[in-house]
Formats: structure tokens, sequence, C-alpha cells
């Protein structure tokens, strides 16, 4: 057995796609996402999704608002804060919040229900309570006094103007 000197024939060169085929072939995923969102945004879309983006430069519907969850009114209120100041007596001592007080009133009295959650809020935030974290906890009660501070003032001022 010799050597063979005939070289092997030249292998058949592959086929050339075409570029128009393969610009399609990518274009496709791009035109079914945008086609397949275009049907969503027009049939399947709820009532709500269209009225927060109004036809009117896509603002929102001044009749329809979103309300904030009454969880989120709760941790947010003066109440929370005046719940916190009486449940971190204990291990931080006292804190002096008497516009907290008052303006927690207020709010129990206009909605007791926001009131209940948020003392509840306000006693899981202090069930892990540490000594390290009073210092953080005591300024939040003091910011949120001034700032009930502040709305009594508001509240009185407009009072006295007859609103």
């Amino acid at each position: 057995m010799g050597k063979s000197t005939k070289k092997p024939e030249a292998a058949a060169e592959p086929k050339k796609r075409s570029k128009l085929i393969l610009g399609l072939v990518a274009a496709a995923p791009l035109v079914l996402g945008a086609g397949g969102y275009a049907v969503w945004a027009f049939y399947l879309a709820t009532p709500d999704a269209v009225e927060a983006h109004a036809a009117e430069g896509g603002e929102t519907d001044d009749m329809k608002v979103a309300a904030v969850p009454r969880e989120i009114m709760a941790e947010s209120s003066f109440t929370h804060s005046y719940a916190l100041s009486v449940l971190v007596r204990e291990k931080c001592g006292p804190s002096d919040a008497p516009a907290l007080r008052q303006i927690s009133n207020a709010e129990a009295a206009e909605d007791g229900l926001l009131a209940q959650l948020s003392w509840e809020a306000a006693a899981r935030r202090t069930q892990l309570l540490k000594a390290k974290s009073c210092g953080y906890l005591l300024g939040e009660i003091a910011d949120a006094d001034a700032k009930a501070t502040e709305a009594l003032a508001e509240m009185e001022a407009g009072k006295a103007k007859g609103h």
C-alpha cells in the first residue's frame, strides 16, 4: 500500500445564505413581540390601565385617582408614630410627643380602622426592638412630633380664618 498522490476533491462549498433571509429571521421575533403587545394593549388591557394613560398626552384621568392602600396609610400616619412613642417607652425611655398625641386622637376619631392598623403596624415594628435602634426610633418620633406640631398650627390657622 503506497501513498496515494491524488488529492481529495475539494469539499463542496457551503451554501451562502441570503442576507435578506437572515434579516427576516432576525426581525421576526421583534415583529411578533410588537404585534403581541399591540394586541394586548388594544384588546386585552384592563379599563384601569386605559384610564391611567388617557389619550390626552398620557396624563392620568382626574376623575379616577388611585387610592393608597390602608396598610401603607397606617404606617405613615401620626397615629403610627404616637404608637411607636408609647411602645418604645420600656426599652428606650419616655419620649415627649404632645402634638402627636393630640393629632393621633383626631385621626382615631376620624377613622378608627386606620388607628387600629397603625397600632398593629407599630407593634409589629417594635417586636424585635434592640437598644441599638432606640436612637433611630426616638429621632423618628421627634420628627413626627415636629410635623404634627406644624399640622396642628395649620389646623388652628384654618379654624381662625373660618374654614
